[in-house]
C-alpha cells in the first residue's frame, strides 16, 4: 500500500501511451499490422511479468525516472494499437470522434484504477492477515508442540 503513488503513475503512463496510439490509429494517422500487434501484446505482458520477478528494488529507488514507467508508456502504445480496430467498429462512420475517444480513454483509466485498487486492497488484507494474524498464531502452536 505504501507504493500506491508509484502504481498510479504506472497505470496512468500505460493509459497515456494507450491513448496516443489509439487516437492516432483510430484517426488513421498511423496504420498498424494487426498480426504484429496481436503478437506484441502478449509479449509485453510476458516481459512485464518476467521483469517483476527479477526486479532489483534498490536500482529502481535510485533513478529519478524509473524504467518501468517508460516501459508502461511504451507497452501502452502497443496495446492502444490493438484496441483501434475495436474502437473503429464501435464508432462506425462518425467523424466527430474526439468526445468518444476522450470518454473511452477516461473510462479506461478509471476502470484500471478501480481494478488495481481492488487488487491492492485484497493483497493488503492477505499480507496483513498472513504477517500479523495467522502466521504468529501458527508459530505459537508449533512452539507448544
Amino acid at each position: 500500500m505504501r507504493d500506491w503513488k508509484k502504481i498510479l503513475i504506472l497505470v496512468t503512463a500505460f493509459t497515456i501511451g494507450h491513448s496516443i496510439t489509439l487516437a492516432l490509429s483510430t484517426l488513421e494517422i498511423i496504420t498498424v499490422n494487426s498480426k504484429l500487434v496481436e503478437f506484441l501484446i502478449p509479449l509485453t505482458i510476458f516481459i512485464t511479468a518476467f521483469g517483476n520477478l527479477f526486479r532489483n528494488e534498490e536500482n529502481y529507488a535510485s533513478k529519478p525516472v524509473q524504467t518501468n514507467y517508460l516501459l508502461a508508456l511504451f507497452f501502452g502504445l502497443i496495446h492502444g494499437m490493438g484496441f483501434s480496430n475495436y474502437l473503429k467498429a464501435i464508432l462506425g462512420k462518425d467523424h466527430s470522434i474526439a468526445t468518444q475517444l476522450l470518454a473511452f480513454n477516461l473510462g479506461l483509466e478509471f476502470g484500471q484504477i478501480i481494478i488495481v485498487g481492488i487488487f491492492m486492497a485484497i493483497s493488503f488484507v492477505l499480507v496483513d492477515l498472513i504477517n500479523v494474524g495467522i502466521f504468529p498464531y501458527c508459530l505459537q502452536i508449533s512452539e507448544e508442540a
